[in-house]
């Protein structure tokens, strides 16, 4: 919820009462935790809805949109590739 409102991990350690150090290394080492899986379902969710406005508004022209659009496919290509 909070990671999906782009909350850093610092406000979100201060929020459950967590020393955020311990939080960032959870998040960053153990994919497996609980609160990995939360913070990065999370923030991933409204990058997904972030990424369809942006589509939306390359297919209408908008040339700063085609272009992270572009940005995002050349990354896209590197890691199938990677």
């Amino acid at each position: 919820m909070l990671a999906a409102q782009f909350f850093t991990i610092r406000q979100i350690a201060q929020y459950i009462g967590m020393d955020p150090d311990n939080l960032r290394s959870i998040i960053n080492y153990d994919e497996g935790n609980d609160l990995a899986k939360a913070y990065w379902k999370g923030k991933m969710k409204t990058e997904i809805l972030l990424r369809f406005d942006t589509l939306k508004f390359a297919a209408a022209g908008n040339p700063q949109a085609s272009q992270e659009m572009k940005e995002y496919l050349s990354q896209q290509n590197v890691d199938e590739n990677a």
